[in-house]
């Protein structure tokens, strides 16, 4: 084990990181391949380099594996932007599809789908994560991804403060409207100082988990099918964005937007957030909590699913052969349960089914059907902060839904039309 050029490199080969040469010459008649691998995680690094990557390398020893640590994610995107199409890139790179779009409209990853057959049956997958790394978005053949795990949308809810207020737990059955009413009755005032001490439901933003996918429940869209532009419509948004200002304003069931009440502490009777945030909550060990789908709006249940995903980058001196091995070895089941947690789920049919399902993971797999993703794009979290920007006013009142509606689509508009231009 060795350091070259800010590389970790573990295992063995006819050469070592350090580029010592072996003892039996006559033996190097070629030399290995290098496939090198990068992420973003800390966690994952050090399962890849303590875990992973020996038994990798001791596996195909004909394959030298390195191994980056980027800082985080802003340095993986600015050195992976930076070196686009250089043989500085990793082969393969650790992502997810916040990130990676703006990549393949700049044609810095690999398709996969013509490479995929050699080593794996992409049939396994479950569709709505293929779907998340499918370019052109909605109905292009090009799979620039392989997702790992998954994360998404859950309801939890604090059961005494259901029992106290004299409600029944929620159910699969739930729609919004049964979600608003218990909310109603679970917020009050304790002290009565006049303003709320417990809120039936904390609303914390109108982003990707609690706006877009309840536009969709509603029955609108919030980006065409091609993700080129906004939408918001043809109904939808206006709708959700009524439903959320009754709650705050008339129901006074929901603190405004800006005031917290993290549901963490005890203060919140409901939350829908994602299945990564219920280790917050275990954490603090005294909330007695339950976990459900999100509720089901009037037309569809819509809710978020998003991937953690591997993606190969294009390096001139790339061996494709070497790199689709160690790809197929890093979503095995070994590799996704070494590097995912209890509030992840695998990608392949056939990796959930060996699964063991937590509370958590539990919805997560029921909620499959009904999941999306946050509809990337290139510079996707420039247009969800503009959408924000334009949309939260509303539930301050500060602003028509109307307009605050066409606001957001302008502000939308104007980033996607930079971004793919």
């Amino acid at each position: 084990s060795g350091s070259v050029s800010g590389h970790q490199c573990i295992g063995y080969s006819l050469f070592s990181c350090q580029g010592s040469m072996s003892q039996s010459v006559g033996l190097l008649t070629q030399a290995p391949s290098t496939v090198k691998v990068g992420t973003y995680s800390l966690p994952r690094y050090e399962m890849l380099t303590e875990r992973l990557i020996p038994d990798l390398q001791e596996k195909y020893p004909d394959i030298e594996i390195e191994v980056e640590l980027f800082a985080n994610t802003g340095d993986m995107q600015n050195k992976l932007t930076v070196s686009l199409g250089t043989d500085l890139v990793p082969d393969i790179v650790d992502t997810a599809g916040t990130l990676f779009f703006s990549h393949v409209v700049a044609g810095g990853i690999v398709d996969l789908a013509p490479h995929l057959s050699r080593v794996l049956d992409i049939e396994d997958w479950l569709p709505h994560v293929i779907d998340e790394v499918r370019y052109p978005h909605g109905t292009g053949a090009g799979i620039y991804g392989l997702p790992y795990d998954w994360v998404g949308s859950v309801m939890v809810y604090n059961r005494d403060l259901f029992s106290q207020s004299g409600l029944a737990f929620p159910d699969d059955s739930w729609t919004w409207d049964d979600l608003r009413a218990a909310a109603r009755s679970i917020a009050r005032d304790v002290n009565g100082d006049g303003e709320n001490d417990i809120w039936g439901y904390y609303l914390p933003s109108l982003d990707h988990q609690r706006f877009d996918p309840l536009v969709r429940a509603y029955g609108g869209q919030v980006l065409s099918e091609d993700r080129h532009e906004a939408l918001f419509g043809p109904s939808g948004a206006e709708e959700v964005l009524q439903l959320y200002s009754d709650m705050v304003h008339q129901d006074r069931s929901t603190p405004p937007i800006g005031v917290a009440a993290p549901f963490n502490q005890g203060r919140t009777g409901i939350y829908v957030g994602g299945s990564w945030e219920v280790r917050a909550i275990d954490a603090t060990e005294d909330i007695n909590y339950g976990v459900e789908m999100v509720p089901q709006g009037p037309v569809t249940r819509s809710m978020y699913g998003g991937s953690n995903l591997w993606v190969v980058m294009k390096r001139p001196s790339q061996e494709i052969d070497a790199v689709m091995r160690i790809l197929s070895e890093l979503v095995s089941y070994e590799s996704v349960v070494t590097t995912s947690s209890e509030y992840n789920l695998p990608t392949r049919r056939s990796l959930i089914s060996q699964w063991n399902l937590t509370p958590t993971s539990a919805v997560l797999a029921r909620s499959v059907e009904y999941m999306r993703d946050g509809e990337w794009t290139p510079d996707w979290a420039q247009w969800q902060a503009a959408k924000r920007t334009e949309l939260h006013p509303v539930l301050q009142q500060e602003r028509p839904i109307p307009e605050g509606i066409q606001r957001a689509i302008d502000a939308v508009n104007r980033v996607l039309e930079e971004a793919y231009r």
